[in-house]
Formats: structure tokens, sequence, C-alpha cells
């Protein structure tokens, strides 16, 4: 049972394909798993939170169950797999996160409005 950040850091250390360097300072776990994005993990008593960031801004973060955030962090960081989000002027989405072959979104798909960011945990 992952009752903490640092437990999510140790079991985390003992999965095999997950991509990226990761490092647990303090509560807050940070991993560096896509070019030019940080991803923030902390799992508190009262707080569960992820999020992604580019140098300049985050781009999206939510606050899954704590149940379900070792199941998170495989999907989006298991060597190969894909994160899609979407962002436009009024919001922020999360499409995807999971192996790139199931992506329903082609490589290559753009936006009318907004843009689309596909990251690949390598």
């Amino acid at each position: 049972m992952i009752r903490n950040t640092k437990d999510l850091y140790e079991k985390m250390l003992n999965t095999p394909d997950l991509a990226g360097k990761f490092e647990l300072i303090g509560e807050t776990l940070f991993w560096d798993l896509f070019d030019g994005f940080l991803v923030e993990i902390a799992l508190t008593e009262n707080d569960t939170y992820l999020s992604i960031a580019s140098p300049r801004e985050e781009l999206i973060h939510w606050h899954p169950f704590a149940e379900d955030i070792y199941e998170e962090v495989c999907r989006m960081g298991t060597k190969g797999n894909v994160t899609l989000i979407r962002k436009n002027f009024f919001s922020v989405s999360l499409l995807y996160m999971g192996k790139a072959k199931d992506c329903p979104y082609p490589p290559n798909k753009t936006r009318a409005f907004g843009k689309l960011y596909r990251l690949t945990a390598k």
C-alpha cells in the first residue's frame, strides 16, 4: 500500500520499465520524464498531486486518488508510452496516457484552436 510520496518513490525504484530520472526531495518527487517538461508528484495525508510543467509554466495538474497514483505513474512513465494533452485559451485536457500504439489520436494530429502536446516517455 502506498501511503506517501516516499512509498511511491520506493515502488518506482523497483519498477524496471519506467523512463526518465526521478528524485525525492522532501515530500515531492521530481521526475525528468519528457523532453522539456518536468513531472512533480506529491502524496500526503490530505492530497495527491501530479503536474506536468515546462520551464516557463505549468501545463496541467490533477489530483488522482491515492490508490490510483501508481497506476497513473506507470501509464505515463513506462518507456515508449505517450501522454496527450490539449490546451486552448479556456481549458487544458488530459486526453490520453498509455501505450503509443493504442493512442486513439494520430501522431501528427493538429487542432484548429489550441495546441496538442504529445509527450513520450524516453
